[in-house]
């Protein structure tokens, strides 16, 4: 299963902490944008967290 990010910066820094990128597509909506596509598991699920918790 995918988890799909849509915030370039989330994306970039689950990247160098070595999570597992699998693809990159374009936004539906917005052409211009791109979305990152990670292999979900747990412990991608607990650094997106700690990223938004650490953000907000």
């Amino acid at each position: 299963m995918t988890k799909k990010i849509f915030k370039k910066s989330i994306a970039i820094e689950l990247i160098c902490n070595g999570e597992n990128l699998l693809y990159t597509e374009q936004n539906r909506l917005k052409s211009w944008l791109t979305v990152f596509c990670f292999e979900e598991t747990e412990e991608l699920l607990r650094k997106v967290t700690e990223i938004n918790d650490r953000n907000e």
